[in-house]
């Protein structure tokens, strides 16, 4: 005998050791054999054989191969090698419903089924043939191959909902002795992703959009290439023909002002004819999408420089390095860029000065530097602050995004834009 414990909430008393491997426990309802050979276990009681209830002892006897029972009006017994060990039969699949599904014939173990999205709730019912007090008849199942077993409500399992994926389902089942048969039904059945999470919608997707970005790309290119032929045509009739009526008006104002020099009025209409052809000048160097490269502004600077301070004695000199000469502005950028310095150099021009200027532009990375110094006399700080001109640069620096510092001093000014 060993000492009492407990099993499946069952209090289990004295134990028996039989022959052939089989420990016998008696129970308040009947007795239980643990076999060592395949580790299992089997009930009996009053409802699936013989047994009464309420043992209080039990005996087995080695000489006469027989366990007796003690019950509180009699004694009962019996031949050990009388146990019949009934092993159930493997796990049936009885009846089987899928939801939006029709079933024209119930699979068999070791089937693979394929089913849609909306096709994802599954009710199984099982059976073992075991027909001997089939109500106790125990159902165990795993999914996709779990450690441990669960047990089912009676013979029937649900799912709901189930998501997309692949699932492998193993029933086994044990009779109402509590013997299980090892031989598992196996199912396995997929259920399909609905199509907005399959590869194919997703690249579908992806190929949309790439088409509608470049779709998107190709009607900007297109209208970037018309309106540089806008602007094209408009630097082209500003030149053409505003220009040489501007130039006529200048050369008829001239030639007045040289027949009546008493009349200063047609020297004021060349003089302003002149400013009015330069700013022109401007307007059409501008607005021709050829002089979009930030060297053409740079050279556009030099020129600008050259013309305003060498009349006036004053040395200019460039050092500008390669740059991005693929770097292109738009018109916005390409005007403030061009004025920020057409703004220092009238100043340098009118205030400075100056006998020398250096205008040097260098790159490092995705930055530009561009600078213009004189050897000027520099201005006075309260003038700059309360002058517009210098609030345009600063203003003007901003909308390239970019930054612009201003020193000064009695040695000379220098003027420094960065862009990144």
């Amino acid at each position: 005998p060993v000492n009492d414990f407990s099993w499946n909430g069952k209090e289990l008393r004295f134990a028996e050791n039989l022959k052939n491997g089989v420990v016998t426990f008696r129970t308040k309802y009947g007795i239980i054999n643990y076999l060592l050979d395949n580790d299992q276990i089997q009930q009996f009681n009053h409802i699936n054989s013989k047994l009464s209830i309420e043992i209080n002892h039990l005996k087995y006897s080695a000489n006469t191969n027989r366990l007796y029972m003690a019950y509180p009006n009699h004694i009962d017994y019996f031949n050990v090698d009388s146990i019949v060990h009934i092993i159930p039969q493997k796990v049936q699949l009885s009846d089987m419903s899928i939801a939006n599904y029709t079933l024209h014939t119930l699979p068999v173990s070791g089937t693979t089924m394929e089913l849609k999205n909306h096709q994802n709730s599954i009710q199984f019912e099982f059976s073992n043939f075991s027909f001997n007090n089939s109500m106790a008849n125990n159902y165990l199942y795993k999914v996709n191959r779990a450690k441990e077993w669960k047990k089912m409500n009676g013979n029937k399992l649900s799912f709901d909902g189930l998501g997309a994926g692949i699932y492998h389902l193993e029933v086994i089942a044990s009779n109402c002795y509590g013997t299980l048969n090892h031989d598992s039904f196996v199912l396995t059945f997929s259920i399909l992703p609905p199509f907005y999470q399959t590869w194919w919608f997703f690249l579908l997707c992806f190929t949309s959009l790439g088409l509608l970005f470049y779709f998107l790309y190709r009607l900007k290119v297109k209208e970037l290439d018309r309106l540089q032929k806008v602007r094209l045509s408009i630097a082209r009739d500003l030149h053409d023909d505003m220009g040489s009526n501007l130039s006529y008006i200048k050369m008829l104002s001239e030639v007045e002002a040289m027949s009546n020099p008493e009349q200063t009025v047609f020297y004021t209409i060349v003089h302003k004819m002149t400013e009015v052809m330069n700013n022109m000048s401007e307007i059409i160097w501008n607005a021709n999408p050829k002089n979009d490269k930030i060297e053409d502004v740079l050279h556009r600077i030099q020129e600008f420089a050259i013309t305003t301070l060498e009349p006036l004695n004053i040395g200019v000199m460039s050092d500008i390095d390669d740059l991005h000469r693929d770097l292109s502005l738009d018109i916005e950028a390409k005007r403030h860029l061009y004025l920020i310095f057409k703004e220092a150099i009238n100043n340098i021009g009118k205030y400075a000065k100056a006998t020398k200027v250096t205008i040097t532009a260098s790159s490092s990375g995705n930055r530009i530097y561009i600078k213009i110094v004189d050897n000027g006399i520099g201005f006075d700080p309260l003038l700059i602050k309360r002058g517009n001109g210098l609030v345009n640069m600063q203003e003007r620096a901003a909308q390239l995004n970019g930054h612009l510092e201003v020193n000064t001093s009695e040695k000379g000014t220098s003027i420094e834009l960065l862009l990144s």
